[in-house]
């Protein structure tokens, strides 16, 4: 199922990057990056500089954080320890994160148990089958949620903000704007989804980068493999 958005979309040109890296200084990698359009095959070659301070930073975050504990039982985990695996992490007071599992669990046991999180809307960022994707979004609607899905791939090297970005934003800056709250959730809960939920802080709580991952790394404990 696709997103709805209030803001008018516009149709942006297909493009094509060949990215070739080279050295520049033994400290700084710089990747050319040239872009072609579709319409008009005209090549425009620009440079990026890779931030790789950046990137080690959040490298060392991911790789060797120590500081958290994860709960074994199914209890919600305390304010500051990372939350079960077996339901959604919370991990600002809008948004969680989850597996698709837990995701479908939820929404089926809302009959039953109602909706204790009170989430308003799902965003799907992993690619499903018809089948799978109708079903999961017909459990949503049963609970009142709000659902938008995305068919990101999950491939080293996809490009998921630069394909997704925009539509995530739109339904999560929503979300934001009705007071509601979202859970964001790809297959695990780890790359996809993590990914999108660290954005989505970043822009929406205004939160530097390493803040959110430290933030995520702490409370979900596995994510950016």
């Amino acid at each position: 199922m696709g997103c709805n958005h209030s803001k008018t979309e516009t149709k942006n040109n297909a493009l094509e990057e060949k990215i070739t890296t080279h050295q520049n200084t033994p400290h700084t990698n710089i990747k050319t990056v040239t872009t072609q359009s579709d319409n008009q095959g005209d090549d425009n070659e620009h440079t990026i500089e890779m931030p790789w301070a950046w990137v080690k930073a959040t490298s060392d975050i991911v790789e060797n954080f120590q500081d958290y504990k994860r709960c074994q039982d199914d209890d919600d985990g305390d304010e500051d320890g990372i939350t079960s695996k077996n339901k959604p992490t919370k991990l600002v007071p809008w948004l969680y994160l989850s597996g698709e599992y837990q995701v479908r669990q939820y929404a089926k046991s809302y009959l039953t148990e109602g909706n204790p999180y009170e989430i308003t809307h799902v965003l799907s960022t992993n690619k499903m089958s018809p089948r799978d994707l109708s079903t999961l979004s017909k459990l949503l609607q049963a609970a009142n949620i709000q659902h938008c899905a995305i068919p990101a791939k999950d491939e080293e090297g996809y490009d998921l903000i630069g394909h997704h970005w925009s539509s995530c934003l739109d339904f999560l800056q929503n979300v934001k704007d009705v007071k509601g709250k979202v859970i964001v959730h790809c297959a695990a809960g780890m790359n996809r989804s993590a990914l999108i939920a660290c954005a989505a802080i970043m822009i929406l709580d205004e939160m530097t980068l390493l803040n959110v991952v430290r933030l995520v790394k702490k409370k979900r404990g596995d994510l950016l493999t």
